[in-house]
């Protein structure tokens, strides 16, 4: 074994037998360290892994970009900016470049909001409590009706008295032509009908079953009459309107089976006093012909 030396370097030479290569050798010392590469190791400067790593505390970076996982045409990587925290990935076929224009995920470093900006598909349940408005809806993914009208989110609706079982607060319908227009299997509501110069109310009431399906009554204006006629079965209705008696419509002596003030003037004797008397004296009187 023989030892050289030269600045800040040593040397030695061994030879040990024909199964052992001889030659010159360099010794390290703390004048003359071993590289990273020398001993197989990671230089503090950077450099490639070629196996795993396991870090039993954590694994910090001080850059804003870390943490980048490079596979197939991608690579992704979290990004701090120091108000944002991103979820960031690359063009296609730049796997090792610079981060692209879509923005998956956004987490808000003051308040933890997150934000996730290119869409979001759920396969299980969410639970939890949600608030807020979506801001780019603007169908429901399957229709549905409300009452019998189609709704589908794309714009309001209007519900009609008839939509759910309600008198309508004004008119219904158009005006009809008559009295007599308004059929017994008509929407139940209030009908303004033409009659004569004028028009009348038609309060209709339709519940489309048992011997009685339907009943209107009929109201003039100014205190003028109350009228009412019902439906029979399928039929419809098969009488006239029937009046109803009141204090200022009065029914006439013919309507009770009476005879009229003229009609008793005429046929019975007035004022003569009968009772008290024992006989009453009378004249006699011929016809005129």
């Amino acid at each position: 074994m023989y030892l050289a030396h030269s600045t800040n370097a040593e040397f030695i030479y061994v030879s040990n037998g024909t199964s052992y290569s001889p030659g010159w050798r360099r010794a390290y010392n703390t004048k003359n360290k071993p590289t990273a590469a020398d001993v197989g190791a990671l230089p503090l400067s950077g450099g490639a892994l070629t196996g795993g790593l396991t870090a039993a505390g954590e694994i910090i970076s001080k850059s804003a970009n870390g943490l980048r996982i490079v596979y197939g045409n991608y690579g992704f990587f979290i990004r701090n900016d120091g108000s944002s925290t991103y979820f960031m990935l690359t063009d296609s076929g730049n796997s090792l470049g610079t981060y692209n224009r879509l923005r998956p995920l956004i987490i808000n470093n003051a308040n933890g909001a997150v934000t996730i900006g290119n869409g979001l598909n759920v396969t299980g349940g969410i639970n939890g409590s949600l608030n807020g408005n979506a801001s780019t809806a603007t169908k429901l993914q399957t229709a549905r009706k409300i009452s019998g009208v189609a709704f589908d989110g794309s714009s309001d609706i209007t519900l009609k008295a008839s939509h759910v079982g309600a008198f309508a607060l004004g008119q219904t319908g158009s005006r009809v032509a008559n009295d007599k227009a308004v059929g017994w299997n008509w929407n139940s509501g209030v009908y303004n009908a033409n009659i004569g110069g004028a028009s009348t109310l038609i309060l209709h009431f339709n519940m489309n079953a048992g011997s009685c399906p339907a009943v209107q009554f009929r109201v003039n204006y100014k205190n003028g009459g109350i009228f009412y006629r019902s439906a029979r079965d399928g039929y419809g209705f098969e009488a006239d309107w029937s009046e109803f008696y009141t204090t200022t419509r009065k029914p006439s002596a013919g309507d009770v089976g009476a005879y009229t003030q003229a009609e008793c003037n005429s046929r019975f004797i007035t004022g003569i006093r009968l009772g008290g008397l024992s006989s009453v004296q009378t004249w006699k009187w011929s016809r005129l012909v």
